[in-house]
């Protein structure tokens, strides 16, 4: 196959027709992966592929089994080495992966000498890897990725090449570090000249011995921390001198903190200069059980925060309050769960936040009631409303005055249940019109405001196991808009109300887990979909088509499907 262009899945075995000096005629490949080269026994052989002529290769994948990386981790290695050394590849490849290599250190050939061309680079699993390469030397890398090295316990000066910081990574765009369990000390000299004067996205992932991180670059645009349990706090920023070409204006548009247990306040590194992150965007903060403290004096002065998510950090409080702001009134969405005693302040978090079209509150325990009507009513865009897992929530406050609420979602909040009952105090408004309600029992529709409401389009009730009818009355009062009406895990569910055929503009129904289901009332002339799954092998017999005693019932909907899984 002298003219194979793409060999994606090469397997090498001790075989004739299956060893790698197949590939030695092979000239014209421009794509290549070679898998289980451990079965390359001899260097000599290897040298036989010829990779160094292949001069349109311009993708190549070597990849060792896991059970050969595990086996050669404990000792030798020394022939795997010569092995890879004699698969080097032409200079003009741009795409180089390696998977599963155990030896101790890297082929002599990834260096800016035998592949000036370079343009992203994957290690992974390479166990036994003690140095790095001096990837800082390839001019052209734009992609980096170092991937469950186990045994690296250090990134030092070698990263970089002999020329040092000043000239490395001319133009790499995106680097990521994961999975490095030994990886204690990162070397860094950013004091002059460039620091990686491209890079654009910063992924530190799961790195849980890393003691302390190195400036971020003023160019970066996406930085991710994530499970890194010695670091106590952020990195600072790295500006260029004045003799550098490096673009000065900051372009930090989304920051992901996660898993970062020894982070105890956000009041610090790159956070404490809010008049240089303009651009930022989008801050997401996770799992971080010792956070105690937001940025609070400075963060009204994020003026480009748009989207902010707060989620299982238990420790969180707001302090100092600020009078009257206490977010940056840009947010448009805001996700708020486990959040501490953040939710505490929920009613002045929302005053300084109009601009706000998406907020979620979920496992907010301090919760007892949304807030009033005059704070609701300045949330004057806010369209999703997502409540969820809030255990002390009794009364939906002044929801009503969100007059552009298109999609309300609301789940486990078991005390909203019994509201009525326990006569809750209700702020009347402008009923509600909405074009999606998702809820997971029937019985919030009597809750006010949704009693009042006027209709949505879209109606999803979920966990229905203890339901075996449905509100009639407040389903007819919709009737004439709802288009959409879905119920899930309705497993005690007897009977549908008989007036739904009232429903003309009913166009989808969708039943989940409906064993005790029996019969279907008259279904509306304008249904479209019917989709029943999880019924009773005598329902299904019943409107099975072509057949089924009841069929001719919904013979009508173009499109059914009933299924009893």
């Amino acid at each position: 196959m002298t003219s194979l262009e793409v060999l994606n899945d090469y397997r090498i075995k001790d075989e004739q027709g299956h060893k790698i000096s197949e590939l030695e005629n092979m000239s014209k490949l421009r794509v290549l992966l070679i898998r289980d080269v451990q079965n390359v026994t001899n260097p000599e052989e290897a040298k036989m592929a010829k990779l160094d002529s292949k001069k349109h290769l311009r993708r190549l994948s070597l990849l060792w089994s896991s059970l050969y990386g595990l086996a050669t981790r404990r000792g030798g290695g020394e022939l795997l080495e010569q092995v890879l050394d004699h698969l080097r590849p032409h200079h003009g490849l741009k795409e180089l992966l390696i998977n599963m290599y155990g030896g101790i250190i890297a082929p002599s050939w990834l260096s800016n000498e035998f592949l000036p061309n370079l343009t992203s680079v994957y290690l992974g699993n390479c166990n036994g890897l003690q140095t790095l390469p001096a990837f800082g030397q390839l001019r052209f890398l734009k992609d980096l990725v170092l991937d469950s090295i186990e045994v690296l316990k250090k990134i030092g000066p070698e990263f970089y090449g002999p020329t040092g910081v000043t000239s490395a990574f001319p133009k790499l765009k995106a680097l990521n570090f994961q999975h490095m369990g030994e990886l204690e000390d990162w070397y860094s000299d950013a004091s002059s000249g460039q620091w990686f004067p491209q890079l654009h996205s910063l992924v530190i992932t799961v790195c849980p011995k890393l003691r302390m991180l190195p400036p971020v670059p003023v160019c970066l645009k996406y930085l991710e921390l994530s499970f890194l349990d010695e670091i106590t706090s952020l990195p600072e920023i790295w500006w260029p001198n004045e003799a550098s070409s490096v673009a000065s204006s900051p372009l930090l548009s989304c920051l992901n903190i996660v898993g970062c247990s020894k982070i105890y306040s956000l009041a610090n590194g790159f956070l404490r200069h809010p008049e240089y992150l303009y651009a930022l965007e989008d801050i997401t903060i996770w799992n971080c059980n010792n956070l105690v403290h937001l940025p609070v004096d400075e963060f009204t002065k994020f003026t480009g925060l748009k989207k902010l998510a707060i989620q299982e950090c238990m420790k969180l409080v707001f302090i100092p309050i600020i009078p009257g702001s206490l977010l940056p009134p840009s947010i448009e969405m805001l996700t708020l769960k486990s959040c501490g005693g953040m939710d505490m302040s929920l009613h002045l978090l929302l005053k300084s936040i109009s601009s706000i079209s998406y907020l979620k509150l979920s496992k907010c325990a301090n919760i007892t009631t949304l807030p009033s009507t005059d704070v609701l009513s300045g949330l004057c865009v806010l369209s999703w409303l997502v409540i969820e897992d809030c255990p002390e929530l009794a009364s939906l406050g002044g929801l009503s005055a969100l007059r552009l609420l298109e999609i309300l979602e609301i789940k486990r909040c078991t005390k909203l249940d019994s509201a009525v009952a326990e006569g809750h105090p209700i702020e009347h408004g402008v009923p509600l019109v909405l074009d999606r309600l998702d809820i997971d029992n029937p019985s919030l529709l009597l809750v006010e405001p949704l009693r009042s409401m006027v209709t949505s389009k879209f109606l999803e009730i979920h966990c229905c196991s203890e339901i075996s009818e449905l509100p009639e009355q407040w389903l007819l009062r919709s009737r004439l808009l709802v288009q959409v009406l879905a119920l899930y895990d309705a497993v005690s569910l007897q009977h549908l109300p008989e007036n739904l055929s009232r429903f003309s503009s009913l166009q989808t129904l969708v039943l989940r887990k409906v064993h005790q289901l029996k019969m279907l009332p008259e279904l509306p002339q304008s249904l479209k979909t019917l989709a029943i799954y999880g019924c009773s092998p005598e329902f299904a017999e019943k409107y099975k088509e072509h057949g089924g005693s009841d069929w001719f019932r919904i013979s009508h909907v173009p499109y059914v499907i009933i299924d009893m899984f």
